[in-house]
């Protein structure tokens, strides 16, 4: 199982929205996505997901952008209420990030009547590992994403999917004609042999999050492609 970890931006969910309506995404594929605004677009690419019976994980804690303030101050009801109806579907798989304030999530979680055994968690912080073992030795969750890191594997038992960063970012787009053709993975190949139910990573986009931007003066388009000796 392949998992492309996306920041839910605009342009991210838009393609997203596109790949389901038009049926073009594997089942071996399951898309990620962090909000990072509640925006129409994020709520209608989970409905676009939902209509075409394909699953899709959606972070509910996520630590980058202004989705979860939104939430708590109570911003945008009739969008809320849509995400919320959406959320619930059984094509959305709910995520987790694991943190060591973990259990603060976890408990509203099961208060609202939801299994432990259906939650995806996502965990790189080497002072939650302790936390996370005593939550959930007895009664694990359905994946967790972790870093390729001895620690993180001796601590983890149940599904585990290696999650890294395998885009080398540049500070500049016109940077990258300095090297036009480069290695991006091997996880596909090799994540069984290690240990693993999956393989994740943050795509040709990278695991750095930028709110901001400003036009630049050269564009990149980055393809991924399978090596021929493969």
């Amino acid at each position: 199982m392949y998992i492309p970890y996306l920041r839910a931006r605009q342009f991210e969910l838009i393609a997203l929205r596109e790949l389901a309506q038009q049926h073009k995404l594997g089942k071996k594929i399951l898309p990620l996505v962090e909000p990072v605004k509640l925006t129409p677009t994020l709520i209608l690419t989970i409905e676009a997901f939902i209509e075409a019976k394909r699953p899709i994980a959606v972070i509910c804690n996520p630590s980058v952008g202004s989705f979860s303030e939104k939430r708590t101050k109570g911003k945008d009801d009739k969008l809320l209420e849509r995400f919320v109806h959406a959320m619930s579907s059984e094509f959305v798989q709910k995520t987790l990030i694991w943190d060591t304030t973990g259990s603060e999530y976890l408990s509203k979680w099961t208060e609202d009547g939801n299994n432990r055994s259906d939650l995806m968690l996502i965990i790189h912080d080497r002072d939650a590992l302790a936390l996370y073992v005593n939550e959930f030795t007895q009664d694990p969750p359905k994946y967790v994403l972790i870093p390729d890191q001895g620690m993180f594997r001796r601590s983890m038992h149940n599904p585990r999917i290696i999650l890294q960063d395998q885009f080398n970012k540049q500070k500049r787009n016109v940077d990258y004609s300095k090297n036009e053709d480069e290695f991006f993975s091997d996880a596909h190949l090799f994540y069984r042999d290690e240990g693993y139910v999956g393989f994740a990573d943050y795509s040709i986009i990278g695991n750095e999050f930028n709110i901001g931007g400003f036009a630049p003066y050269a564009a990149a388009i980055h393809l991924v492609y399978f090596d021929e000796a493969e």
